[in-house]
């Protein structure tokens, strides 16, 4: 079973995404912060990582950053899809320019269509 890092803050919309991912066959570890995000890589095997580019702590795009120059080339070349609360120009180009793999927009984008993603990426 593959493992997918969910880093939602909204408690409503992560519940959403992993209840969807579970159905969808994934193993999910959620988490609302991007220090907690970043912990749960280092410590697990995980397939994708799907994080809001607006976290606390530390935002998903200091943690895409972390994520790409790990120590480890395995954990470098993770999946990682973005999702973004508005569609801004700039921070699509941030974080591309960082190494995500697909950016997707929560207001436009259907958990389906998000899992699809996913599932094209693994």
């Amino acid at each position: 079973m593959k493992t997918i890092l969910l880093a939602e803050k909204e408690k409503f919309l992560s519940g959403i995404y992993s209840y969807r991912l579970r159905a969808s066959g994934f193993d999910v570890l959620s988490v609302v912060s991007g220090t907690e995000a970043m912990e749960k890589f280092n410590a697990s095997d995980i397939d994708l990582v799907l994080i809001n580019e607006l976290l606390p702590l530390l935002s998903g795009h200091e943690v895409l950053r972390m994520i790409r120059s790990h120590a480890m080339p395995s954990k470098r070349a993770v999946p990682v899809i973005v999702l973004a609360d508005s569609p801004d120009s700039a921070g699509i180009d941030a974080g591309l320019a960082l190494g995500a793999n697909q950016y997707l927009f929560k207001s436009s984008h259907t958990p389906a269509e998000i899992i699809l993603t996913a599932k094209k990426l693994l």
